[in-house]
C-alpha cells in the first residue's frame, strides 16, 4: 500500500448514536464490531463529541449502513453523507472528510454573508474608525497635503480639516 490509497476494511458500518427520547445523534464510522464500538462511546476515557449525549442517559448505537471491503476514504464519504442528512439534530463537531475548496468557497461565502448581516452597524462603525483615523493621520502629515483632504468610499465623504476631521453620508445621486 502506498502513501495515497487507504486502508482497505472487510466489514465496515457507519452508525447513529443517541439517547432515547433526546432528539440529538452523534453520526460516526467503524470497522470494529458496533457493541465494541458503543462501549468505546459510553467509556469515561471518551473525547468525541458524542461524550455529550452521555449527559442525558445511556448512549445506544443504530447501524446505518454496512460495507463490505471498503476503503478508510470512502467509508469517511459515506459517514460525511448521513452526517449532511442528519444536519439539523447532529452533536458532531467535526466533519468526516475535509471540504473541497469549491465548498468552502461556498460556505464561506455564506458564512461571511450571514456575520455581515448579523454585525452589519459593528462592521460600518469599525470601518468610520478606520478612515477617521486615516483622516486624522492626513492632518497629522497635512504638510504634504492640500490644506483640507477629502476621499469618498462606499458613499461615506471623509474630510480631513484642521478643525474639525469628520465623516458624513453622501446620496448615491441616482438617474
Amino acid at each position: 500500500m502506498n502513501n495515497t490509497q487507504s486502508k482497505i476494511y472487510a466489514v465496515a458500518h457507519v452508525y447513529k448514536l443517541y439517547v432515547p427520547d433526546h432528539e440529538e445523534v452523534y453520526i460516526g464510522s467503524s470497522s470494529i464490531k458496533p457493541n465494541q464500538r458503543v462501549n468505546l462511546h459510553n467509556s469515561r476515557y471518551n473525547q468525541a463529541s458524542s461524550k455529550l449525549l452521555k449527559e442525558h442517559g445511556r448512549i445506544c448505537i443504530e447501524v446505518l449502513e454496512e460495507f463490505q471491503d471498503i476503503s478508510k476514504d470512502d467509508l469517511k464519504k459515506e459517514e460525511q453523507k448521513y452526517m449532511n442528512q442528519f444536519q439539523a439534530t447532529l452533536i458532531n463537531k467535526r466533519r468526516a472528510v475535509k471540504p473541497s475548496k469549491e465548498e468552502m468557497k461556498e460556505y464561506m461565502k455564506i458564512y461571511m454573508r450571514q456575520d455581515y448581516k448579523k454585525n452589519k452597524t459593528r462592521y460600518q462603525e469599525k470601518y468610520k474608525q478606520k478612515l477617521l483615523k486615516r483622516c486624522n493621520d492626513a492632518l497629522y502629515n497635512r504638510a504634504k497635503m492640500p490644506s483640507e483632504y477629502i476621499q469618498i468610499k462606499n458613499n461615506i465623504v471623509f474630510v480631513a480639516d484642521a478643525e474639525n476631521p469628520r465623516y458624513e453620508y453622501m446620496n448615491p445621486i441616482k438617474n
